[in-house]
């Protein structure tokens, strides 16, 4: 499926111009320059992987793996490796706390963050604020 021209950002365009004239002035199969990945990954920390190899044509992980070794150092590209993954934390009452509602009965609480975050409280027992507050990343 061929992305119209007219679609694309400026940078975009220009860098698939590019690849085009290198391609259609060369004989089939021959290797791309290095000049042209290093351009196609210098694209990636704006557009994104997969913007930019379906714009310029290129071959996902090879675009993935040279932005990934240019911008290294700068922190520049996201991948889902690098997301940390979700804990569970069990939260124990203590042996002498008493239930807030009866022993019957619990309570359960949900919160959920700006950036997505989810926490779920279901207890009798434990100090709901200081959970809250530390969910929240309130100081106390």
């Amino acid at each position: 499926m061929e992305l119209k021209e007219s679609g694309l950002p400026a940078d975009l365009a220009a860098a698939r111009t590019r690849v085009e004239t290198w391609r259609a002035n060369g004989r089939p199969r021959r290797h791309l320059p290095r000049e042209m990945w290093e351009m196609a990954a210098d694209l990636v920390p704006e557009h994104g992987v997969y913007q930019v190899c379906r714009a310029l044509r290129l071959e996902y992980y090879k675009v993935k793996q040279e932005a990934e070794n240019r911008h290294a150092s700068k922190g520049a590209i996201r991948s889902k490796r690098n997301k940390p993954k979700p804990v569970f934390v069990e939260v124990m009452a203590p042996q002498n706390a008493s239930p807030i509602a009866g022993p019957s009965l619990g309570c359960t609480i949900e919160l959920a963050d700006e950036s997505g975050h989810r926490m779920t409280i279901r207890s009798t027992a434990v100090d709901v604020a200081v959970l809250v507050t530390a969910f929240c990343g309130a100081q106390q």
